[in-house]
């Protein structure tokens, strides 16, 4: 087993997927590592992303509008049931 870290030193937080959530590589640039998760996650870029577009092509309820933003909706909707169905072993998407 390896000694504690001494006083002023750190050790880095490796991860594969830290590169992926600005946030964290902005609070590491100033020296400061996010520990708070209970009250708010940080966010990946490709969900920053995912919304960026949803906000900006027309947010709309699924199921419910008659409109092209709510076609959209549901059918990325239903897109995203039948890949976690599948993801899942799930007999059909109306599990999910």
């Amino acid at each position: 087993m390896s000694p504690p870290p001494q006083s002023g030193r750190t050790m880095p937080l490796l991860s594969p997927w830290r590169a992926d959530f600005p946030a964290i590589a902005a609070l590491q640039r100033q020296g400061q590592t996010y520990l708070d998760n209970a009250a708010t996650t940080q966010k990946p870029q490709a969900l920053i992303d995912a919304l960026t577009h949803y906000y900006t092509n027309g947010a709309a309820n699924v199921h419910r509008a008659q409109h092209l933003p709510g076609a959209h909706a549901t059918q990325a909707y239903e897109a995203s049931r039948l890949k976690a169905a599948h993801w899942l072993n799930a007999g059909e998407s109306g599990q999910i």
